[in-house]
């Protein structure tokens, strides 16, 4: 496998719940041309929107109009979204006690995980990411 770069678009987002529609979309027309498998594709938009969820709640208090960029990298092989913010540094979730049933959240990034192949955080110049990679299946 190749890690030659194929396709990157950048997604300029703000932090409102009202443009994860204006993310499906681009995610839905990425990950067509991707050849990624169908299944693979619906798990990596239910985690990309997870993610951006995330930080619209947590990075950002909920308060539109801060910046979200979504990163789509296309490779031979793999589609790797990014999800950044300026939020609070954040290095992935932190190590707690699993959730109880009654509890409405806390699960987020164990099924993130479990949904995609690889999942990276990094912190570079003020910008938190989170990368989901899905490897793309030949046929």
């Amino acid at each position: 496998m190749s890690d030659e770069l194929i396709t990157r678009h950048v997604l300029k987002l703000k932090s409102n719940p009202s443009e994860v529609g204006i993310l499906l979309d681009r995610m839905e027309k990425t990950l067509k041309m991707s050849g990624l498998e169908e299944i693979s594709a619906f798990h990596l938009q239910c985690a990309v929107v997870e993610v951006m969820n995330n930080s619209i709640q947590h990075a950002y208090q909920n308060k539109p109009d801060h910046p979200i960029e979504i990163s789509f990298d296309i490779n031979p092989g793999r589609v790797r979204i990014g999800v950044s913010d300026r939020g609070p540094a954040f290095f992935g979730p932190p190590k707690q006690t699993p959730p109880s049933p009654q509890d409405e959240s806390g699960r987020g990034y164990e099924i993130i995980g479990a949904w995609v192949n690889k999942l990276e955080f990094e912190r570079n110049d003020d910008w938190n990411t989170c990368w989901l990679e899905q490897t793309i299946q030949s046929l």
